[in-house]
């Protein structure tokens, strides 16, 4: 990479780029506290309306990587039987806990919106949990959910 800032250019430097790097989206504008998630019957999930062990939980995020079938950027994700789908699906900890994840995309009639519909584990720990993504080696920003 070569910066250039009015005529004068930078030394060449070398940058590694991942073909994913997944991020959650929280409901504060801080990347940190509770996830941007919804229960499993979509109803926004809080401390009054937690998730429920064995049931899923829909999160939100960026930067999971290339789609199949791949779909145009800035175009609005289709819904119904073709869902454009993660090729690389990410690892998801609720609590320290793996969690099976059922479902890694866009979400549909959304532009650049990653849902990944995750069954909260059964053994996870109750009250609130940390919940984070993992794609290439590379570890989200980590979030909360509540557990019941």
């Amino acid at each position: 990479m070569v910066l250039t800032v009015g005529g004068t250019s930078s030394r060449a430097v070398a940058l590694d780029v991942e073909p994913a790097t997944a991020g959650l989206f929280t409901v504060d504008s801080t990347g940190r506290g509770a996830a941007a998630a919804l229960n499993q019957d979509s109803s926004p999930k809080s401390p009054s309306s937690p998730v429920t062990r064995g049931q899923l939980v829909q999160l939100f995020g960026t930067g999971l990587g290339s789609l199949a079938p791949s779909i145009a950027t800035g175009s609005t994700a289709p819904s119904g039987a073709l869902l454009p789908l993660a090729v690389y699906v990410p690892r998801v900890t609720i609590g320290g806990i793996a969690a099976s994840v059922e479902y890694a995309g866009l979400a549909p009639g959304y532009v650049g919106l990653w849902q990944v519909n995750v069954r909260v584990p059964s053994n996870a720990p109750t009250g609130e949990q940390p919940v984070a993504l993992e794609t290439w080696g590379q570890r989200s920003n980590i979030a909360t959910v509540f557990v019941r």
